[in-house]
């Protein structure tokens, strides 16, 4: 409006121009066919642009020319945009291929670092311990029969070490699975303290657990889990507290279907800032703990892991001098009652088992084991003479027993 009535022609011109040509210009292989579109628009306008009232053709066009090169301009910097934006998500693209190719191998490394160290230690520590089992109940000296029950207490303090950095690894790369069941709240709690009463004793403190009256009978979980969490928290009750006791307390929340558990001990109490450094791994209140009460600060963590497995959560509220308690909450629905089960161990008389194992310390102690409950023993050390010695015929083998790895050919 401000440069009259010709300019206000070459922008309604403009109007006309604009959506075709950057429709167009989206791809620069449509800049000639933009181009003639703009010459014809030119054209045309100069021929009949006469006739309009007010209008001077040639400032018209010199006005469609001028916004035709803005246009262009405008067109041709957005084409150099867009090219670098494709070169940069090509890019991206290209660096987090590669991100998840790594993380997929060091995904593989761990699960098969896992299983390795699964078996290659724990093997010889079965071995360890299951011998030195059945040493302790033999007919020992009274001074060899207390050697070996301290060897036998020492090997399980390494076994629980071992089972909580699998467990933690496990955890931490999503490849722990639960096991829901039925299982009696009650029961658990009670198996918990007859574990830990001895160990609450040596200490001088008391154990003892509360039962709330809304917990059902029967809930479904995995029970396994569960006991490890509270077996963790009363342990760590127990070493913290230097007098007075700590409570089991199990209550139940039935319009959530949840599951509270809480251990509240009179110990030493924490910080506040120290509250959620203690749930990182290997890590505990401060390093003063570590030297004066030990331990590998992993429970902790491990319960909080399986407690978000459980999807379920473990808080703490404590006060330095106050003591501490712990809370774990997840859901678990009510259930009925598993059928009974015939307890202790029970083989058909004259079995004959095929023993596929590696390592000679574990063929002695599982041969030693299974020959005490009435079976005849086979051994073979791989899997290669397994499937010959049942191929072969002969006495014929019920149940073959195998190692998952061995050489030549595992189970």
């Amino acid at each position: 409006q401000i440069l009259g009535p010709p300019m206000q022609h070459s922008s309604i011109a403009m109007l006309v121009i604009l959506p075709a040509a950057t429709a167009f210009l989206s791809d620069r292989r449509h800049v000639p066919v933009v181009g003639v579109f703009v010459g014809l628009c030119l054209f045309l306008w100069a021929l009949f642009a006469e006739h309009l009232p007010g209008s001077e053709p040639w400032q018209d066009a010199v006005g469609l020319m001028v916004g035709a090169t803005i246009l262009g301009a405008l067109a041709w910097l957005s084409e150099r945009q867009r090219e670098q934006w494709q070169a940069r998500s090509e890019a991206q693209r290209q660096e987090l291929s590669v991100a998840v190719e790594a993380a997929q191998a060091a995904a593989h490394a761990r699960s098969t670092f896992l299983a390795t160290m699964s078996h290659e230690i724990r093997t010889p520590l079965n071995g360890v311990l299951g011998l030195t089992r059945l040493l302790s109940e033999s007919e020992l000296p009274p001074d060899a029969a207390n050697l070996a029950r301290t060897a036998l207490s020492s090997g399980r303090l390494l076994q629980g070490v071992l089972d909580d950095i699998l467990d933690l690894a496990k955890l931490e790369s999503d490849r722990l699975e639960l096991d829901p069941r039925p299982l009696s709240p009650r029961a658990v709690v009670e198996e918990v303290l007859g574990l830990m009463q001895a160990n609450a004793h040596e200490r001088g403190v008391g154990l003892r657990a509360v039962f709330e009256a809304d917990t059902p009978e029967w809930l479904r979980g995995d029970d396994t889990r569960i006991r490890q969490i509270l077996i963790n928290l009363v342990g760590n009750a127990i070493k913290f507290t230097e007098r007075g006791g700590l409570s089991i307390r199990l209550r139940y929340e039935s319009t959530g279907n949840e599951l509270r558990m809480e251990v509240a001990d009179s110990g030493i109490g924490m910080e506040p800032r120290t509250l959620e450094r203690i749930f990182q791994p290997f890590r505990q209140a401060d390093g003063s703990m570590t030297r004066r009460f030990g331990g590998t600060g992993l429970g902790l963590s491990i319960s909080r892991h399986l407690c978000r497995l459980m999807e379920g959560e473990l808080t703490v509220e404590s006060r330095p001098g106050e003591g501490s308690t712990f809370i774990a909450a997840f859901p678990a629905p009510a259930s009925i009652k598993n059928s009974p089960q015939e307890p202790g161990t029970m083989i058909p008389p004259h079995l004959r088992i095929l023993l596929a194992e590696d390592g000679p310390d574990n063929r002695r102690l599982v041969s030693h084991l299974l020959g005490r409950l009435g079976a005849t023993v086979e051994t073979v050390e791989n899997g290669d003479e397994a499937v010959k010695r049942v191929l072969q015929g002969g006495l014929t083998i019920d149940l073959v027993l195998m190692d998952m790895q061995m050489p030549v050919m595992d189970g």
